[in-house]
């Protein structure tokens, strides 16, 4: 573990694959404040499973810094399809497979705010 400002970082191994870094950030909030209206409300893929492209729908329930990206199952970040501030409200977005790096396999989409995080499984066939 090592402190920085506003909180600190743990430092995981992963296995002879590298090393993770998480940073947790001491921002004032305490368990009591992570009530349904500061989550991320509802995720959801349409199509799921799909051939061509996939619809990404969430309601963030906070405005600011969003990130929405796709793993694979080993962990690897494939895309990044936001990285910005994102409104209130519910957000839509789309991911084209364009890249022949898509496989017919299962992804992970994460959407990340500034205090929660939620994960659904997309189905590439």
């Amino acid at each position: 573990m090592k402190i920085i400002d506003d909180g600190y970082e743990l430092w995981l191994s992963c296995l002879g694959r590298g090393i993770a870094v998480l940073t947790v950030l001491d921002n004032g909030l305490s368990t009591n404040d992570l009530t349904t209206e500061t989550n991320i409300a509802v995720l959801s893929a349409h199509p799921n499973p799909a051939s061509d492209k996939v619809q990404i729908t969430f309601n963030n329930t906070i405005a600011g810094l969003t990130n929405v990206s796709v793993y694979d199952l080993m962990g690897r970040k494939v895309t990044e399809l936001m990285n910005s501030n994102c409104d209130k409200g519910v957000q839509t977005l789309h991911w084209n497979f364009a890249s022949p790096a898509i496989q017919n396999v299962v992804y992970l989409v994460s959407i990340v705010n500034a205090i929660t995080q939620k994960s659904i499984k997309v189905v590439v066939k």
